[in-house]
């Protein structure tokens, strides 16, 4: 299991409409949500990952050995300094679970 914030390599092994379905070391799949890649919409996905394509992303949430939740976003936010790994903060919105930075 990985802690909220950690920063892992993971390869990408399906690009849906709806984000990157990756795979990590462990083989768990994973989700990057398009909210969590940058991108605008799914057209963009497909021009800029590849599949098996190797990157980095922040766990978000680890639901243990069923999937994780990971994000480009928030590496982004840090100004792509993976050395400074802000506190995590959780808060719920009807069913989905948010992570962001500790001064939001």
């Amino acid at each position: 299991m990985y802690r909220i914030g950690d920063i892992i390599s993971v390869k990408i092994v399906k690009i849906k409409k709806y984000g990157l379905l990756v795979v990590d070391k462990h083989n768990r799949i994973g989700l990057i949500h398009i909210d969590e890649t940058l991108c605008h919409d799914f057209k963009e996905l497909y021009s800029k990952f590849k599949i098996k394509q190797k990157v980095k992303a922040m766990v978000i949430s680890d639901f243990g050995d069923k999937s994780l939740s990971l994000s480009f976003r928030t590496i982004y936010e840090m100004k792509h300094d993976i050395n400074v790994v802000p506190k995590p903060v959780h808060f719920y919105v009807k069913h989905k679970k948010f992570w962001t930075k500790n001064n939001a």
